[in-house]
């Protein structure tokens, strides 16, 4: 989020002498390579996540970004999401729906129908 100063959060991380972001996705790909998945369908609006699951073994065979909530206190934070790291969020207009995800599961298996 932005401070009071102005700064988005990733300049705010900079100027703590921190990384842009510092998120890493290793134990995430060795948990799921430890019960036998290989493949997902990742649920993330994150083009970097999918980048690191994959250089880390784990094959990602789509990404569905999921939808926002919108609002005045958090439409800067989500800009810089879209802007800085090309996360894939559409900020079109206030209360955007999440996706619906009842029936989904990571893996791609759908669930709807057990």
């Amino acid at each position: 989020m932005p401070s009071r100063q102005g700064l988005d959060t990733y300049a705010a991380n900079r100027a703590l002498g921190r990384g842009e972001d510092e998120r890493d996705y290793l134990v995430a790909a060795q948990m799921l390579g430890a019960v036998g998945v290989e493949r997902i369908r990742l649920l993330s609006n994150n083009p970097d996540k999918a980048a690191q699951l994959e250089s880390f073994g784990i094959g990602v065979s789509e990404r569905v970004p999921t939808g926002v909530h919108l609002s005045a206190n958090n439409v800067r934070y989500l800009e810089a999401k879209r802007d800085h790291t090309a996360h894939t969020l559409d900020l079109r207009g206030p209360g955007l729906p999440l996706t619906d995800l009842t029936g989904l599961d990571p893996t791609g298996t759908d669930l709807a129908g057990l």
